[in-house]
């Protein structure tokens, strides 16, 4: 399960902390102003400053504890490829269903290096390139 904080102030303490699940409903709450109701709370969307990972709830760490440099480096990348995918697709959710069309989600790398391939021979190929 991944999560990501919805900041709503200046404040180490002022956040809720949302599941993957709730993440479009937060981006259309900043992007319409709206109010959202996640299961750790309500945020008025006029107040949602940034939605990012949560990396201290990934981690294990305290919510208050600020990470620095070393901490990020702790994070492997395929996690962090995965967390921007989620805010990258629950975006593209959102701005389909406001402008009424189908949402065009992508796939992780290792996905879009596999598809349609017949052979290994075209996985390498295709993965040189």
């Amino acid at each position: 399960m991944m999560y990501f904080r919805v900041k709503t102030g200046y404040g180490k303490g002022e956040f809720l902390s949302i599941e993957q699940s709730e993440l479009p409903m937060a981006i259309n709450a900043q992007l319409t102003g709206k109010v959202a109701i996640f299961k750790t709370g309500t945020i008025a969307g006029n107040h949602i400053m940034s939605i990012t990972p949560d990396w201290n709830k990934a981690l294990g760490l305290n919510p208050d504890y600020v990470m620095v440099g070393e901490d990020f480096a702790e994070i492997p990348r395929a996690k962090q490829s995965e967390m921007k995918l989620a805010i990258e697709n629950a975006g593209e959710i959102v701005k389909a269903k406001i402008e009424n069309r189908a949402p065009e989600l992508r796939q992780p790398e290792s996905m879009r290096i596999m598809h349609g391939a017949k052979s290994i021979g075209e996985i390498i190929k295709y993965k040189q390139i």
